[in-house]
């Protein structure tokens, strides 16, 4: 017989936000009462997308008075701050040049105007000083920005663009524009264009002001909408979807109210990004002209089957829907007229992953590895076809999680005590050069890494102490391994002939502020550009 609370436990993975849980918690007072005394865990990575990492982190000997005191922990919490570095044009890192403090800058000016990024951790400039600082409760990086949500469901984007210039996952090439587009609208004619060029201006660019004939007083509240930033940084832009802007993607007449998503999550690629909303819908930023988010629909399987989980891959994407298995998709269809917030995305079902799927993650060109019953799996959407990966370095090792980035992997073993990085070879569909990843001098210790994070070159590797790791190529002085003057201040650096690459072959710890006694709890790597967010 069934109990009535193996019932709740069911239930608890399906919640995506505090207010459910919340309100599930009303329903009943044994409800609370157990929701209450075992369910602070659930509470806490339902609010900061968690899968213990952060909590194992806080929960260190570092912070002894963390361990029972949910007040306290809350608190600390809430000093968490962004630090970035990398590449630093068009103010992908949320801040500019003039930013950076040159007194904490041990390049000379010379070389300094020879470097095209920050090669140390940097806060980025919102909520200084303030008692209502924003917190920040998932990250995620793209090739030429960072997605970021906060603890009051926002989501914003740093830099000028969010993709490039590069196209990604929306309608192929050849396809109709999608309805709303700023090509379409100005092929109708339609008035609200030059309110919408003001939607690429998340950066520094001049505004341009609407035509006299455009009185209606509907320009107020989308000029207020196109324009919001986060506490007055203008490299740090709130992104919407189409709902909240019906004056221009419905009519300018409308009767629908705008309609604010607050968001709960958030997955990057390298030039677009999905992010789940509070209604448990997938929104998608997938392409040049798509600056408010898309509302996906799955045909077939929208309301009964919810989204468990989601991840964009370098250019594609895939989600974990309940009862179907894992879907990916290359593109999706053109928005139509009749449809205007939302489109239909052509995806395909992964055979046999409608259950036991422990985790997976995507690399590029329809490429997803996933866990099920501790075999590593691979799907070729090429060939349409699902390989079992098998390496003798492995042996007969637990596989606990998958993190990837292009065609590289990571691949995390009893219980997160050994990492494996390596690449997948798609032409013999297997892995290959897979090694073992520790960190330097930590024999003594029991520093291990607990998750890692891929740049195009470079990766981030966050330890269970709380301390950042960073090895790989630095490409052309970007300063995305953030370690300093590479060439002066790691010794273990090999600077490549005849440019300006330099490699750290080894993990190497990085410094915040020029100090090694910092916490940091999440990580977030793109691009040439890196991220963190410090305690």
């Amino acid at each position: 017989m069934t109990l009535f609370f193996e019932i709740l436990e069911c239930l608890l993975p399906y919640i995506v936000n505090t207010n459910d849980l919340l309100s599930l918690s009303l329903t009943n007072k044994n409800i609370h009462q157990y929701i209450e005394i075992n369910c602070q865990d659930k509470v806490y990575q339902t609010s900061f997308k968690d899968n213990d990492i952060e909590l194992d982190i806080l929960r260190t000997e570092r912070f002894p008075e963390l361990q029972n005191d949910w007040k306290k922990l809350y608190k600390k919490r809430k000093e968490g701050q962004l630090f970035t570095w990398g590449q630093i044009t068009s103010g992908r890192l949320g801040y500019t040049r003039r930013h950076l403090n040159p007194a904490n800058d041990n390049t000379n000016i010379m070389i300094r105007n020879f470097i095209l990024g920050s090669n140390k951790p940097h806060p980025v400039p919102f909520g200084a000083g303030t008692t209502n600082k924003p917190i920040i409760t998932d990250i995620s990086a793209g090739g030429f920005s960072f997605q970021f949500i906060t603890s009051d469901g926002n989501l914003y984007t740093t830099g000028e663009t969010y993709h490039g210039g590069n196209k990604s996952c929306g309608p192929q090439l050849g396809t109709s524009l999608d309805y709303g587009s700023v090509e379409s609208l100005v092929s109708l004619s339609n008035i609200n264009i030059w309110s919408l060029y003001n939607l690429y201006n998340t950066g520094s660019r001049t505004n341009i002001s609407p035509p006299n004939n455009l009185y209606n007083n509907d320009i107020t509240n989308i000029n207020s909408v196109l324009n919001e930033t986060l506490d007055g940084n203008k490299f740090v832009k709130r992104m919407v979807t189409r709902e909240a802007l019906p004056e221009i993607y419905d009519n300018q007449n409308t009767t629908l109210e705008p309609r604010f998503i607050k968001f709960v999550k958030v997955s990057s690629g390298r030039a677009h990004f999905l992010a789940l909303g509070e209604d448990a819908e997938l929104y998608s930023w997938d392409d040049p002209d798509v600056v408010q988010g898309i509302r996906m629909k799955f045909p077939h399987n929208n309301f009964k089957n919810p989204i468990l989980s989601f991840e964009c891959g370098w250019n594609f994407n895939c989600c974990y829907k309940f009862g179907i298995g894992l879907c990916i998709w290359k593109h999706r269809r053109s928005v139509t007229p009749y449809d205007k917030f939302f489109a239909y995305c052509d995806y395909k079902i992964i055979p046999d992953t409608v259950d036991n799927i422990q985790n997976y993650t995507c690399l590029q060109d329809g490429i997803v590895c996933f866990v099920k019953g501790n075999e590593l799996y691979m799907y070729n959407d090429n060939e349409e076809h699902v390989f079992k990966l098998k390496t003798s370095i492995l042996g007969y090792k637990q596989i606990n999680k998958v993190k990837s980035g292009r065609m590289n992997i990571a691949i995390f073993t009893n219980n997160d005590e050994e990492l494996y990085i390596g690449k997948i070879n798609t032409s013999r569909n297997e892995l290959q050069d897979l090694k073992p990843v520790s960190i330097p001098n930590a024999h003594n210790s029991d520093e291990k890494f607990v998750e890692v994070s891929f740049g195009d070159y470079h990766i981030l590797g966050l330890s269970n102490k709380g301390k950042i790791y960073s090895w790989g190529l630095e490409s052309q002085f970007c300063g995305c391994l953030g370690l300093g003057m590479l060439d002066f201040d790691v010794p273990s650096a090999i600077v490549t002939l005849g440019s300006r690459d330099i490699r750290v072959p080894e993990p190497t710890q990085v410094s915040i502020t020029d100090n090694m006694d910092y916490t940091c709890i999440k990580i977030a790597a793109g691009g040439w550009q890196s991220s963190a967010i410090i305690i």
